[in-house]
């Protein structure tokens, strides 16, 4: 339950009592019913909309002006059911959910740069590998270190599953097996000292993707630990407030501040199994100071919700604050693959492209999205996709068995929707074929998944 409540300046009488006022008559559900309902007559209602009663009670301002004097903070106040707000919302906008719509407008306050560092700080770890090379007396090795950071990603079995950067507990250079460092040490926010030190174990993750899956027994940790929330990095907003929290400088976690400049984009970066080789990462750009030391460390947002893990930076004369992040759809998306799935995702065997790309203003949520018409561009003869999809197919939403569906509106958008796929799972894509719009169900087998 909410209230609506005047504002300094009116006379303090509630919106509710000014509708009693001038002869309606009903209960405050009645009275929320009439304010969405269009100006259309609703019992004693004589069409009036609700601030032209507003006006004609003698107060003066904006439509804007009258809505925050509903939603204003002093005079009385009447008990409300939220849902009869928000249903009246989904006349005008009905793809908004209720998640959605309690956060734009029925905001608490807590968000912002201290809150968004206050809760994220509680998910963050340092973290510190140490690794041998060969040197160049026979049968002796040197061994050096490496500084980063962490999430606290989920808990399960008894263990803390941390997400960080591959290159945080790989070097190609190093004699350990595999490359994986020897050794791993965590320490949370608070407790970084050695005699905090807390070991953690290498689980798998993805060297082309440059994430990493550790784990640490929950015995291991001497106060409270919290898990990381999670937000959905599809929804970003350029100009977005975001916070970096990391080890910089491998001297203790601390945090930084920015915005985001870019949602999505392609960096090339040198590929960490081989100096000959480059790999394309998909990533949030920020101008939030970023030094060595955050990597593996999280991006989050004002309310302190992950949607990044940082991995990079541009280091270049004239070049200053341009950083990079791991969309946490992607990060997160590996991390469940390595825990739950022997580190496998889902391959459809089709290319696809995007068509046209689009502006478009989302005025419920406030922001402007890019839109991509995406279409499929070629299918493997020998993928489970053949027989199913076809050239010229345009791809609308994705959805595993009877789950949400997820609409496919930028090119990424169904890769990652794919690291949630299983085996056995059925895959339902909705797709426009010819002019129709038709449904494509198909069931996923073990033979269509690959390393991530």
């Amino acid at each position: 339950m909410g209230s609506i409540k005047g504002i300094d300046g009116q006379d303090g009488r509630s919106a509710y009592q000014i509708w009693l006022d001038n002869g309606y008559t009903g209960t405050e559900v009645d009275f929320l019913n009439w304010l969405g309902a269009n100006n259309e007559t609703n019992n004693a209602n004589d069409g009036k909309s609700a601030y032209q009663i507003w006006l004609d009670n003698g107060y003066t301002g904006t439509e804007s002006d009258f809505l925050n004097w509903l939603k204003g903070a002093n005079g009385q106040s009447v008990q409300i059911d939220i849902y009869q707000i928000y249903n009246a919302y989904l006349s005008a906008y009905p793809n908004v959910l209720f998640e959605e719509f309690i956060e734009k407008f029925m905001r608490t306050g807590y968000s912002g740069t201290e809150y968004a560092i206050a809760k994220g700080i509680q998910s963050v770890v340092s973290i510190y590998s140490t690794f041998t090379r060969n040197t160049n007396r026979p049968g002796q090795s040197s061994e050096y270190s490496a500084g980063g950071a962490g999430i606290i990603y989920k808990i399960q079995g008894g263990y803390a599953y941390i997400i960080t950067n591959f290159h945080m507990v790989y070097d190609r250079s190093s004699n350990t097996v595999n490359g994986i460092a020897k050794k791993i040490e965590v320490y949370t926010y608070g407790y970084e000292s050695t005699a905090n030190t807390i070991t953690a174990e290498f689980v798998g993750g993805s060297i082309t993707q440059d994430i990493a899956v550790i784990k640490v027994a929950l015995s291991e940790f001497s106060g409270d630990i919290q898990t990381v929330q999670v937000a959905d990095s599809n929804q970003l907003s350029l100009g977005e407030l975001v916070v970096a929290i990391g080890n910089a400088a491998a001297r203790g976690i601390s945090a930084t501040s920015g915005i985001i400049s870019i949602d999505s984009e392609e960096i090339q970066m040198e590929a960490l199994d081989s100096a000959a080789k480059s790999i394309l990462l998909r990533v949030i750009r920020t101008d939030a100071p970023i030094n060595q030391g955050n990597s593996g460390g999280g991006l989050f947002n004002a309310r302190g919700e992950l949607i990044g893990i940082v991995n990079a930076k541009i280091i270049q004369s004239g070049v200053e604050n341009i950083g990079y992040a791991i969309p946490i759809n992607v990060a997160a998306g590996i991390a469940d693959c390595v825990i739950e799935n022997d580190s496998k995702k889902c391959a459809l065997g089709i290319e696809i492209i995007a068509a046209s790309t689009s502006l478009q203003y989302n005025i419920a949520q406030g922001r402007t999205e890019i839109i991509e018409a995406i279409y499929v561009d070629n299918v493997n003869s020998s993928s489970l996709a053949a027989g199913k999809l076809q050239k010229g197919d345009k791809l609308i939403s994705a959805r595993l068995n009877d789950g949400e569906s997820t609409l496919i509106t930028r090119l990424f958008h169904l890769s990652d929707f794919l690291y949630k796929a299983r085996p056995n799972d059925m895959l339902k894509l909705e797709i426009e074929r010819n002019g129709a719009i038709i449904t494509v169900e198909i069931m996923l087998t073990s033979s269509s998944f690959n390393q991530v």
